[in-house]
């Protein structure tokens, strides 16, 4: 019982290694394609002028790259917590003492005899 939680343990905490390794990945994308977004934005607002079209293009890509922003910040603010209350779960039963005791198999029937006739 203690090597198999402390292996899942183990195995947990790998997987919040490569959560947040896949996480710092998609934030440097992330933070990238909106810098891009930002200045492709403007310069489309300057190139097609303050009216609508351009003020379309200028707040849709700042939209956009916004939104290449949200699996950085859904791995770096929620979803990493049950992974790790699992594997804080899993270290406290590696560690738990377990002890297995065998009773009288006639206590456990009350006293009653059974007949295999």
């Amino acid at each position: 019982m203690r090597n198999y939680f402390a292996y899942r343990s183990k195995v947990l905490g790998w997987d919040l290694r490569d959560m947040f390794r896949t996480g710092r990945a998609s934030l440097a994308i992330g933070l990238t394609v909106l810098a891009a977004c930002i200045v492709l934005g403007k310069g489309a607002s300057s190139l097609l002028g303050a009216g609508y079209v351009g003020r379309f293009f200028d707040e849709g890509l700042i939209i956009l790259g916004w939104v290449a922003n949200w699996r950085p910040v859904e791995i770096f603010l929620y979803a990493w917590w049950p992974i790790e209350r699992r594997r804080r779960l899993y270290r406290r039963l590696s560690l738990a003492q377990v002890k297995i005791e065998v009773g009288d198999p006639q206590g456990a029937v009350s006293g009653a005899t059974h007949d295999r006739g």
